[in-house]
């Protein structure tokens, strides 16, 4: 079932523009969110969760209003957050009065899990450790939405692959369960999400799985005589220098190109380059 669907959503600011944004999230599925600084993850984040207002288009929440999905929803936008001279612990007890839907098993279950000492204080804590404290508590509160903004930021690589696995389990437990999170880092496309959104100077790009995106693509090489012989329009951001050529092609293109061309997969990190114009 449709969880969330995002239709011809724009917002206009100085200088930037998030333009006709559109795209659906089932229930039980993990969506991505990619872009480089300034491609409008932040802003369509504001928008989803009511901080922001769209210029134009709608967000609906399956059958429920903004309200009604913001009190399902729960969102982790990074940063402490907390009194620095509290224990971890005491902050789980304010944390059961506050939310009535907290489950405090499960956090100390996942706190065990990402290694997060409940005795320290938390500005005793590392930043990657202040940053497990946030995630795990977010999971704790049996939201239907649950958006994450940048969550691996600050994880080292064991701690990643521990997101990925609660991630996942957190949806299991109830099926009617999304969630939405937003990365610069493309290994987390791979470990984290079901299908991604790529965001370019606030237009969608992308919007798909990355099995279907790596079969979209071919990586060319040849030299500068095939460079010449290739149609034009039909290679993207070739780089070339005195002797040979390298660039990224369309796959339903890859018949217009010469045969004698060495033809190879690229990689997600690849591709992305390409589209934002970069050498990898």
């Amino acid at each position: 079932m449709e969880t969330l669907c995002v239709e011809h959503l724009s917002k206009k600011y100085p200088g930037f523009l998030l333009d006709d944004v559109s795209f659906a999230l089932d229930e039980g599925i993990i969506l991505g969110v990619m872009g480089r600084n300034g491609s409008g993850k932040s802003t369509l984040f504001r928008l989803l969760t009511g901080l922001t207002a769209p210029d134009s288009g709608n967000i609906n929440y399956a059958n429920d209003s903004l309200e009604d999905a913001n009190a399902q929803m729960w969102i982790y936008l990074g940063g402490e957050g907390f009194c620095l001279g509290r224990k971890v612990k005491t902050i789980i007890k304010a944390w059961k009065i506050f939310y009535s839907n907290f489950d405090e098993e499960e956090f100390f279950r996942l706190a065990t899990l990402f290694q997060i000492p409940t005795e320290k204080r938390i500005g005793e804590l590392s930043l990657g450790t202040k940053v497990k404290l946030q995630l795990a508590l977010a999971l704790c509160h049996q939201a239907r939405y649950l958006l994450l903004d940048e969550p691996s930021s600050g994880l080292d690589l064991v701690s990643r692959k521990t997101l990925a696995d609660m991630l996942k389990r957190y949806l299991l437990k109830d099926g009617r369960r999304s969630i939405l999170f937003s990365t610069q880092i493309a290994s987390d496309l791979r470990g984290l999400s079901d299908r991604f959104l790529y965001l370019k100077e606030g237009k969608v790009l992308y919007d798909g799985t990355i099995e279907d995106l790596l079969a979209s693509y071919f990586l060319v090489r040849g030299t500068k005589e095939m460079l010449l012989r290739c149609p034009e329009g039909v290679l993207i951001s070739p780089r070339e220098n005195a002797f040979r050529f390298e660039a990224l092609v369309p796959a339903n293109k890859i018949d217009f190109l010469p045969k004698d061309l060495v033809i190879e997969h690229p990689d997600l990190e690849t591709i992305i380059l390409y589209w934002e114009g970069g050498r990898p």
